[in-house]
């Protein structure tokens, strides 16, 4: 990967990185930042690492929304220090921080998780031919949710009625409502935008307390780049 991305930096072309943060790293926040300038990515999407067991417990290198939303504040003051520093060549944007600030000063937004618009902005096709919102949805138990037929079993106009309006063909519509009855009244719902509905999904399911603990993380993280915004335009 190193080696391909030395030979992308030699060319005129640029590169996005996904880092996925997790107990091996949630510690070093600074350290990440560093290599991040290091290795020259455009643009760095950092995945936070939700794994847990059936009673919300984190597992395989699982950590917890708030651990997350701690670790997403380091990077932020880092990006921030750096930021005067930074030149048109060697500008970093890194994901949630991107998204949150655009969020904050009514810029376009592009990752569904903070837009209105969320699993409709594209649709999934696996080798059986099963078409499903996002792939995050856990097949076993949101069929009802998030599936939308098979491409082998549908006619033309049937998967062009499909794509045009996924949410439409499956129960996702209702789910959505229903979870954003009480995100309306909440003080960032119009920052945060309810969040990844797969991950709360996933999180309800196991464990309230980690299903009120993501919104929690989400409010400590906005609430942090919220101070930095209104300093920097200030």
């Amino acid at each position: 990967v190193l080696n391909a991305i030395y030979r992308i930096k030699n060319s005129k072309l640029v590169f996005s990185t996904i880092s996925v943060i997790g107990t091996h790293n949630i510690s070093h926040p600074h350290e990440l930042f560093e290599y991040i300038k290091e290795i020259g990515s455009n643009l760095c999407k950092l995945i936070p690492n939700y794994n847990s067991d059936s009673n919300g417990k984190p597992e395989m290198y699982g950590i917890r929304p708030m651990e997350f939303a701690e670790f997403m504040c380091e990077i932020f003051d880092c990006w921030m220090h750096d930021l005067p520093r930074q030149t048109s060549d060697s500008r970093i944007i890194i994901e949630p921080i991107a998204s949150i600030i655009c969020t904050l000063t009514n810029s376009f937004v592009t990752w569904c998780e903070y837009r209105l618009e969320k699993c409709s902005n594209f649709t999934s096709i696996y080798p059986n031919g099963e078409m499903w919102l996002c792939d995050d949805f856990i097949h076993d138990h949101m069929h009802d949710t998030a599936y939308i037929g098979n491409i082998f079993s549908v006619s033309d106009e049937e998967l062009r009625s499909i794509m045009l309006k996924p949410c439409e063909a499956c129960g996702f519509n209702l789910y959505y409502d229903k979870l954003m009855r009480d995100c309306k009244n909440c003080d960032i719902y119009e920052y945060c935008k309810g969040g990844c509905i797969t991950t709360r999904y996933e999180m309800h399911r196991k464990s309230d307390k980690l299903f009120k603990e993501y919104c929690e993380a989400k409010k400590v993280l906005i609430g942090h780049i919220k101070k930095g915004v209104d300093l920097a335009l200030s």
